[in-house]
């Protein structure tokens, strides 16, 4: 049984995909979802349309142990800031034997994970995209993989799933890791700011010009970045043509009033990594800055 842990859009497209072929089971944080996915299931729409049922609970629910103790693999979707509350109560009861996935944002989200259950985790990165419409469901907006760099139980359990978005192990994965930051520092800072869905971050000449200097600076902070000669401007217009009509998943939390979005990890990772090596970073620390007042902004209008 794959457990999926964290009912956001990935985390559903996830367990989605996983649950046709093998046993899945979601945990999430409220158990109106919980109920909500037992009673009605997992709805899937875009490029596939079907309910799939899964099994659900909530994290602080009772049968939480024994599902943890059945578990063949589990695989953390929660938001990156998230991680240390969600994994840390499952530190004494998860077997030492079960891997553990994160595929979560960011450069590092696995040392968080690592913090959580004192244990070491495997990582793996999603490229597939989705936007989560409702607490059951999810519209699958674009095609990917879960690449990573997996080896034995974890690789085995998944080869044999049939997935519509496979867990493939890459070769190249710490290029895709700098690709995806990269990217994810430019969309979803620039396109929740346009509130605008990613295609219009290249479409718009100043958006685009916006974006150029998100990855300047990327590459001035991170030499070790300039290895890939692919991650930058023309990976930027791939993406962003790639996916087009998606909101990125900051946009996404800011929409739904969420008062944390992942930027910290993606433009304040970069600030953060500049003073640690005597730089600056003028335009990721102003971005990061807007986007976390917008966010502030959105929580006081639907608290009001």
């Amino acid at each position: 049984m794959i457990l999926v842990v964290g009912g956001g859009s990935v985390g559903l497209l996830l367990a989605a995909s996983w649950g046709v072929r093998t046993p899945v089971a979601l945990l999430t944080r409220t158990r109106a979802q919980a109920r909500c996915i037992n009673r009605s299931g997992i709805a899937l729409c875009g490029l596939a349309r079907r309910t799939v049922r899964v099994r659900a609970a909530a994290t602080v629910d009772r049968s939480v142990p024994a599902l943890l103790r059945a578990a063949n693999a589990v695989v953390v979707c929660v938001k990156t800031y998230d991680t240390e509350a969600a994994l840390r109560p499952f530190r004494v009861i998860l077997p030492a034997k079960c891997p553990v996935l994160t595929v979560q944002n960011g450069l590092h989200p696995e040392r968080a994970a690592v913090r959580a259950l004192g244990r070491p985790v495997v990582r793996g990165i999603v490229t597939a995209g989705a936007v989560r419409l409702s607490p059951n469901r999810v519209r699958w907006t674009g095609r990917g993989v879960v690449p990573g760099e997996f080896r034995g139980t974890l690789q085995a359990l998944f080869a044999t799933s049939g997935a519509e978005i496979p867990v493939r192990a890459a070769d190249d994965f710490d290029r895709r890791v700098w690709g995806k930051f990269a990217i994810n520092c430019v969309i979803n800072a620039v396109g929740t700011l346009a509130d605008v869905p990613n295609g219009e971050v290249w479409s718009r000449p100043q958006l685009r010009r916006l974006g150029m200097r998100v990855l300047r600076e990327l590459s001035e902070v991170f030499p070790e970045m300039r290895r890939y000669s692919d991650v930058g401007a023309r990976m930027l217009r791939e993406v962003c043509t790639r996916t087009a009509t998606n909101i990125n998943s900051t946009l996404q939390d800011i929409w739904r009033g969420a008062p944390l979005t992942e930027v910290a990890e993606f433009n304040g990772a970069v600030v953060a990594a500049a003073r640690r090596r005597h730089l600056e970073a003028p335009v990721n620390e102003a971005l990061a800055a807007l986007v976390a007042s917008r966010a502030a902004a959105a929580v006081r209008l639907k608290r009001a």
